[in-house]
C-alpha cells in the first residue's frame, strides 16, 4: 500500500485510493516512475468514481495528461475512452472561450473601456503553459467602478443577458453558445472587506501572447495574491469546503512554473493589505495537498500563524467524500443561523486586523437583515 502522510490523513480522513491517484496526478512535480504511483494500480480502483472526482474538481486535463505518461500501466479501455472524450470536449470549450474573450476585449477597446481579463485562458497560460491544461468555465473581466453602466450596456448590446447580480459583480450569458461572462468592479464582495485599487492593478499589468495577440492581465505577484484571496473567500460560499481542487492547482502551478518569486515583497504586500493570514492559507493548501516547495523561512511563518492549521483542516476534511454532506440547505441558507454563525467564525479567524473583522460583521448583519425583509 502507498504510504500516505499522517498530515494528509488528518486533512482528508476519507481519502481513498481514487483520491490519492488524483492528488498525485495533479501535482506539478509528477513522477510517473515513482513507486507509490505504480502501487496504486495494484489495488481495486473504482474507475467511475475516479472520473467523477476529476470532473467535480475540474482537473480532467491534468488527469488525462498524467495517466498518458504511465507507460507500464494498463487502463480499462472504457475509462480511457471516456477520459479522452472529456479531455477533447474541454479543449474545444477552452478554444470557444478563448475566441469569445478576444472578441469581447476588442469590443471593449472600441468603446474605450479599461478592462483587465484574468483567470480563464490567461491563468491557464501563466500557470500551466497551455490553454488545454486547465478547465475553463467562464470569462472574468475586471473593470473600473465608473465603467459599470457602460460595460453592462456593451454586453447587453452584444446579446448577452444578465443571469445574476451581486454587490460588485454581475454575470452574463450568451444565449447562443452559453458562454458566461462575469463582470467585476471589485475582486471581493463587500462582506469580505478588501480594497484593491483598479489603478494600481492596471499599472502593474503584464502582457501574454494569445493566438498571436498581446493581452494585458495581472502581474504574477498580483495574481498569486488574488488567487489566495479567492480560495479563502470561496470556502464557505462553497458549503464549508473547497469545491474544486483546481483552485489549489492554480496556486500550486503558478508558484511551480515561476521561480523568481520575491517572497519578502509578497508578504509585505499582503501585510499592507491586511491579508497575511489569507495569503498564508492559500499557500499552505498548495504546500500540503500538492507538495509545493516553499522557502523554509516562509514555511516557519505559516506554521506559526494563528488558525491556519485549523482552517485548512476544516475545509479539507471532506474534500474527496462520495457524499456531499454539509450544513447547507439550498432554500434556507440566508436564514440558517447555525450555518451563518459558523461561516462568520471562519472568516473572522482568517482576518488579522480588528477593523476588517468589524466591517465583516457589519456587512453580514446588513445582508441578513435584507434577506429577512425580502423573505
Amino acid at each position: 500500500m502507498p504510504n500516505v502522510s499522517s498530515n494528509l490523513k488528518n486533512l482528508i480522513p476519507c481519502l481513498g485510493v481514487e483520491g490519492r491517484i488524483l492528488l498525485d496526478c495533479v501535482k506539478p512535480a509528477f513522477d510517473p516512475k515513482a513507486p507509490e504511483i505504480q502501487d496504486y494500480f495494484t489495488q481495486f480502483i473504482d474507475w467511475t468514481f475516479l472520473l467523477q472526482l476529476a470532473e467535480k474538481h475540474r482537473v480532467i486535463p491534468l488527469l488525462y495528461q498524467r495517466l498518458n505518461q504511465l507507460s507500464n500501466v494498463t487502463l480499462p479501455p472504457k475509462f480511457k475512452a471516456q477520459l479522452r472524450v472529456k479531455f477533447y470536449e474541454t479543449s474545444r470549450q477552452n478554444l470557444q472561450y478563448t475566441n469569445q474573450l478576444l472578441e469581447i476585449l476588442s469590443i471593449f477597446e472600441q468603446q474605450n473601456i479599461a478592462v483587465i481579463p484574468y483567470k480563464g485562458v490567461l491563468l491557464a497560460m501563466l500557470a500551466y503553459g497551455k490553454v488545454s491544461f486547465r478547465q475553463i468555465w467562464d470569462i472574468d473581466l475586471l473593470i473600473h467602478p465608473k465603467d459599470v453602466l457602460k460595460s453592462r450596456a456593451c454586453l447587453l448590446e452584444q446579446r448577452y443577458k444578465i443571469i445574476e447580480t451581486f454587490d460588485r459583480e454581475q454575470s452574463f450569458v450568451d444565449a447562443h453558445n452559453q458562454v458566461e461572462i462575469d463582470l467585476h468592479w471589485g475582486l471581493t464582495p463587500l462582506y469580505f472587506h478588501l480594497e484593491l485599487p483598479f489603478s494600481e492593478l492596471w499599472e502593474k499589468r503584464r502582457p501574454i501572447e494569445l493566438f498571436d495577440k498581446q493581452i494585458m492581465t495581472f502581474s504574477e505577484d498580483d495574481l498569486l495574491i488574488i488567487l489566495c484571496i479567492q480560495i479563502a473567500k470561496d470556502c464557505w460560499e462553497r458549503r464549508l469546503r473547497i469545491e474544486h481542487l483546481s483552485k489549489i492547482c492554480d496556486i500550486g502551478y503558478l508558484i511551480h512554473r515561476n521561480n523568481f518569486w520575491n517572497w519578502r515583497n509578497l508578504i509585505a504586500q499582503a501585510q499592507q493589505m491586511g491579508i497575511e493570514r489569507v495569503f498564508y492559507f492559500g499557500l499552505s493548501l498548495a504546500q500540503e495537498l500538492l507538495s509545493i516547495d516553499l522557502p523554509t523561512e516562509l514555511c516557519l511563518s505559516i506554521s506559526k500563524t494563528p488558525s491556519i492549521n485549523y482552517l485548512r483542516r476544516q475545509v479539507c476534511q471532506e474534500l474527496f467524500c462520495q457524499n456531499d454532506k454539509s450544513l447547507y440547505v439550498p432554500n434556507q441558507t440566508y436564514m440558517n443561523y447555525q450555518f451563518r454563525f459558523k461561516q462568520l467564525i471562519f472568516y473572522l479567524k482568517l482576518r488579522e486586523r480588528p477593523i476588517d473583522r468589524i466591517k465583516h460583521i457589519s456587512e453580514i448583519f446588513k445582508f441578513i437583515s435584507r434577506a429577512a425583509v425580502q423573505s
